[in-house]
């Protein structure tokens, strides 16, 4: 009788040794699993972050460059540096770029236009100024968006959302303004864009 009940005893005791070894194999493995698949999200998501900050800061850059490029007290300053040789024309040039950096925080950054033109569809931004090439290229994808006007030789245009009178004619306002006061001609002859 004893034999019977050591075979039972170690039956039952291999088959909870093994039910536990097998949960315990499962449950790491699952563990593994999720340990794997969390570090993943948190790595891609730091990832995403820094890609976010990376491109902030080569908004600023890209923001800065192009008004600078475009305003005259910039460039006096820097002609009067470079014709008398004070430092203060230099810092007078730096406070000028600061004021660059801070404006326009919320400026998109140009190079993403899928995401721009899916802005401008959804009305979370007002219009999208880009290559006429690609503002055309959207506007052929889709019914609710046109090409309100080309800017400059270089074929870059405004593309507006069909209907949208109101930026329409805000952005009609200023571009005649822009052209008729002459402040166009005075950045084409300052940067020597003039017709020959």
């Amino acid at each position: 009788m004893r034999s019977i009940r050591s075979k039972v005893f170690a039956a039952i005791l291999l088959t909870t040794l093994t039910t536990a070894l097998a949960v315990t194999l499962l449950s790491y493995r699952k563990s593994a699993g999720m340990i794997e698949e969390n570090y993943t999200a948190a790595l891609r998501q730091e990832t995403v972050r820094t890609l976010e900050t990376l491109d902030s800061l080569f908004l600023g850059a890209y923001h800065t460059h192009i008004h600078a490029a475009c305003d005259p007290d910039l460039r006096r300053e820097l002609l009067a540096y470079l014709a008398e040789g004070n430092e203060t024309h230099l810092e007078d040039c730096a406070q000028i770029l600061r004021t660059f950096c801070s404006q326009n925080a919320t400026v998109s950054s140009p190079g993403d236009y899928l995401q721009q033109f899916e802005l401008l569809r959804v009305n979370q931004i007002d219009a999208v100024v880009c290559d006429k090439t690609v503002g055309e290229g959207y506007v052929n994808s889709g019914d609710d968006l046109m090409i309100l006007d080309t800017l400059v030789e270089e074929d870059l245009c405004i593309t507006v959302k069909k209907g949208n009178t109101n930026i329409l004619n805000a952005l009609n306002e200023a571009i005649g303004e822009f052209i008729s006061s002459g402040t166009s001609d005075e950045y084409k002859a300052t940067w020597d864009l003039l017709d020959e």
